[in-house]
C-alpha cells in the first residue's frame, strides 16, 4: 500500500488535513508476516490551485481536530472543506478530538458541528469522533459521530476497484486518550492482531511525541501495537520529530 498526504489548509485555531490512501495487495489476516512500507509525497501546487492524489479507487478522508466552537474560524475551514472535496472527493473525515467545546449548551451540536458541515453532511460525508478532554460524553451517543456509545471504536473502509468491487482495506482504531487504561489497551491489542488488513490507523487526542506543553500526556508508546500511521490533535505547533518507522501525523488544533 502506498500513502501519500497534503495539508489542504489551516486556519487560524483549526486545521484540516486530507489524506489518500492506495492499497495494493491483498489483506492478510496476520499483518505482522509482511512489513509495511510508507511513501509519503507532498504536492505544491500553484497558488489558488489544488493538488492532491487521486488513484482511482482510493480511500479518501479528511483529518480535523479542535474544531467545535461555532465561530468564525471553524465556519471558515468548513468551507475550505466543501471546496476542496470538489477536486478530493473524500467519503469520511476523522475528527481528533475537542469536537464540541465548552461553554456547553443545548444547542451546541447545531451550531458547533451541524450548521457548519451541512453542506458536506447534504453529501453524503461522515463523520467519526474521537473523544478529548473538552468534549462533553454526551458526544458518545450523538448519532452523527458514530460513536454509538462507545469512548474507542474501529471500523474499516476499503478500496473500491473496478465494477464496484471492495479492494484492500484500511481499519481505523479511535482511542481515548484521556485514560489509556488497561483495558483499552488489552481492546486495542486483541482488535489489531484480529483486524484482517494491512494497514491500520490510530487516531486520538493527545500527543504521544512533543516537546510542547502535554509531554505528562504523551505517556503510551504505540510502536508497540504495530499500526501505520497514528494521528492526533492538540498541540497547536509545528515540530519536527525524528521517528524512523511508523510516522506520525499530527494535526495542530
Amino acid at each position: 500500500m502506498r500513502l501519500l498526504v497534503r495539508v489542504a489548509t489551516m486556519l487560524a485555531g483549526a486545521s484540516l488535513l486530507a489524506f489518500a490512501c492506495a492499497c495494493s495487495g491483498q489483506s492478510r489476516s496476520n499483518d505482522a508476516r509482511r512489513p509495511s512500507r510508507i511513501s509519503v509525497q507532498e504536492l505544491s501546487p500553484a497558488p489558488g490551485q489544488l493538488a492532491l492524489p487521486l488513484k482511482s479507487g482510493s480511500v479518501r478522508f479528511a483529518v480535523i481536530g479542535d474544531s467545535g466552537r461555532g465561530d468564525q474560524s471553524q465556519n471558515e475551514v468548513a468551507q475550505q472543506m466543501t471546496a476542496w472535496r470538489q477536486k478530493f472527493p473524500f467519503e469520511f473525515v476523522v475528527m481528533l478530538g475537542d469536537n464540541i467545546y465548552p461553554p456547553h449548551a443545548p444547542d451546541d451540536f447545531e451550531k458547533k458541528f451541524e450548521t457548519p458541515y451541512r453542506a458536506l453532511l447534504d453529501q453524503g460525508v461522515t463523520f467519526y469522533a474521537a473523544i478529548g478532554n473538552h468534549d462533553p460524553e454526551t458526544e458518545l451517543t450523538y448519532s452523527k459521530f458514530n460513536m454509538e456509545g462507545r469512548r474507542y471504536y474501529t471500523f474499516r473502509r476499503n478500496e473500491r476497484r473496478l465494477s464496484g468491487l471492495t479492494g484492500a482495506g484500511v481499519r481505523f482504531f479511535v482511542l481515548d486518550s484521556r485514560s489509556f487504561d488497561p483495558s483499552q489497551l488489552v481492546w486495542l491489542h486483541d482488535e489489531l492482531a484480529h483486524s484482517g488488513t494491512d494497514w491500520k490507523i490510530c487516531y486520538f487526542h493527545h500527543p504521544l511525541y512533543t516537546s510542547g506543553r502535554y509531554t505528562l500526556t504523551a505517556r503510551y508508546n504505540s510502536y508497540q501495537t504495530g499500526t501505520n500511521i497514528r494521528v492526533r490533535d492538540r498541540n497547536p505547533q509545528i515540530e519536527m520529530l525524528d521517528l524512523s518507522v511508523d510516522p506520525p501525523a499530527k494535526s495542530g488544533g
